[in-house]
């Protein structure tokens, strides 16, 4: 039984951790994104 209850407490931890992680990482894109055609931009004047 107690092993049960940790294994399901363990992918609710891995769930929220990776989730995370994929929010993170969609934000660093999109940072990285706007920062290069930001300056491509900024190279054209």
């Amino acid at each position: 039984m107690v092993d049960v209850v940790a294994a399901v407490r363990l992918r609710s931890v891995l769930h929220y951790f990776f989730t995370g992680l994929l929010v993170a990482m969609s934000v660093l894109i999109a940072w990285i994104s706007g920062y290069v055609v930001h300056k491509l931009y900024e190279g054209l004047r």
